[in-house]
């Protein structure tokens, strides 16, 4: 798609509250596009879920790309705002039988990271440093990937329901109260607040009922991860083979209630011992699962979260959508 005399149209949806957003502010963003020949659309976000809203707005000013430009909430954002469309558009998301039927055109996907971890971007090859990923995008190629989705949200990571989110849950509400915890400490704050919440952590006990080539089979665990991708908080990985191009989610359980069995699961992924020797870890490659609370005394709140970001309580219904986007790598 050509537009503008020849000019690509690439849109930039930017959230310019990222935290390093000054690393690459928006003037540089556009002077780089322009410099390589493309016309850019500009979006920014000022609020949380605008990025789902814009992707409309990008679609209907003929962007062919579409650049998040921001941590791994805004990719998540310009996501599920593809997604939105798409499944809105089914019918017209695929040719007819004879190949006549017009289909709906959906912009590839791009990540620029501002962020505080910036998982994808890492997964995809790209460069931490947002202008060296800006720069090298402009030559990448766009592939299929697989999409996951939970109670109708999606993502292109990972959700995971258990001490993960509750950490998070912790985090966003000392950062409603004006902490500036995550800006100032990065990843760090994750591990620092963790250290603090676990003390506080009630774990409550999961039942997974997940479906793929096995058939149908019931688990109990304490702690339960299912990813798309292969990388965890940045640059740690539960699920080697994950991968989002296979046509399956990565199922990760860890099942104990002891805290000296968390910190010893923290301990091995901080220090990238992978075996997860001497803790009840079970993995599956699944296309489905529904997670809900195991039948107990346990009456407080079950924490979830997809791509970095709080979600529901459980009952928690994830599959998967095989090739549903494109996405830009260098990998």
């Amino acid at each position: 798609m050509q537009n503008n005399g020849g000019l690509k149209k690439y849109a930039v949806i930017y959230n310019a509250r990222a935290r390093n957003a000054k690393k690459l502010p928006l003037n540089a963003v556009i002077k780089i596009l322009d410099e390589n020949g493309v016309h850019p659309l500009i979006y920014q976000t000022q609020a949380r879920g605008d990025g789902i809203n814009l992707v409309k707005n990008a679609i209907e000013d003929g962007a062919e790309r579409i650049y998040a430009a921001g941590g791994d909430g805004t990719l998540n954002e310009v996501i599920s705002g593809l997604m939105a469309v798409r499944e809105n558009n089914a019918g017209l998301c695929h040719s007819s039988a004879s190949g006549a039927a017009a289909s709906l055109f959906l912009p590839e996907v791009c990540p620029i990271p501002l962020g505080t971890v910036n998982v994808f971007a890492k997964e995809s090859g790209f460069s931490n440093d947002a202008q060296k990923a800006l720069q090298s995008s402009l030559t990448a190629k766009p592939a299929p990937m697989d999409i996951g989705a939970c109670n109708g949200r999606y993502f292109i990571m990972m959700a995971s329901v258990g001490f993960d989110a509750f950490v998070i849950n912790d985090i966003e509400k000392m950062i409603a109260n004006e902490s500036k915890v995550k800006k100032i400490c990065g990843p760090f704050a994750y591990l620092l607040v963790g250290l603090k919440s676990i003390l506080n952590y009630e774990f409550p006990k999961l039942k997974i009922t997940a479906r793929s080539v096995f058939g149908v089979k019931e688990f109990y665990a304490d702690f339960a991860v299912v990813s798309n991708t292969k990388y965890y908080g940045g640059r740690y990985i539960l699920s080697e083979n994950a991968d989002p191009r296979d046509g399956f989610l990565d199922l990760f359980m860890l099942n104990s209630k002891d805290i000296n069995d968390y910190f010893k699961f923290f301990f091995q992924v901080v220090t990238k011992r992978y075996n997860f020797r001497g803790l009840k870890i079970s993995r599956y490659q699944i296309k489905q699962c529904l997670i809900e609370r195991a039948a107990g005394p346990f009456t407080g709140n079950v924490y979830s979260q997809i791509d970095g970001e709080i979600h529901d309580q459980p009952p928690l219904d994830i599959k998967i959508y095989e090739n549903a986007l494109k996405l830009v790598t260098l990998n």
